[in-house]
């Protein structure tokens, strides 16, 4: 008897993830890093995965405090916003991990990371057309929610980070 393993459910936390990865990826090939920089910015996204899931302002807050290369941190903004509007998808197989351990890549097949990105991208292609659309609604409320008082709280506690939300409901640092 043939069982179909469970998915998890796609959610714009770790869609975030995989922009952040392929920014990172990107960032990499224009600009290599050294071994230690290279180790700071995969535990900083290995910290991100174990999170279970974190709102738009906590994760971009993380970022911008513990991200040292403001040319990445302004390129993964950028995209995270281009997606805002757009039904485009955002996942695509052709931009997952290689097969093979490329020299001027951030990723490779074995890690964590390329691990991670190849299950979301596995997952991605079995959803529905109507479990992608509902994705892509979850995904404007997802840039537009704040932070609950629980995650104000872990984040201080955790991380350090101060989110403060103002009597407009806009987020500040």
């Amino acid at each position: 008897m043939y069982s179909y393993p469970i998915r998890e459910r796609i959610t714009p936390y770790k869609v975030a993830i995989y922009l952040l990865i392929s920014e990172t990826d990107q960032f990499y090939t224009s600009e290599p890093l050294t071994n230690n920089e290279h180790l700071y910015i995969a535990f900083l996204i290995q910290a991100l995965i174990r999170q279970s899931n974190l709102s738009y302002p906590a994760l971009e807050a993380f970022l911008l405090k513990y991200i040292r290369w403001q040319d990445l941190m302004m390129a993964f903004l950028q995209r995270l916003h281009s997606y805002r509007t757009t039904m485009e998808p955002i996942i695509r197989l052709d931009s997952s991990t290689p097969k093979k351990p490329v020299k001027d890549s951030f990723v490779s097949s074995q890690s964590i990371i390329g691990i991670y990105v190849r299950k979301l991208c596995l997952q991605y292609q079995l959803c529905s057309e109507s479990e992608r659309n509902q994705f892509y609604q979850e995904w404007i409320g997802y840039m537009e929610a704040l932070p609950t008082e629980n995650e104000i709280a872990h984040m201080k506690k955790k991380w350090n980070i101060d989110l403060l939300v103002d009597e407009d409901k806009k987020m500040t640092k």
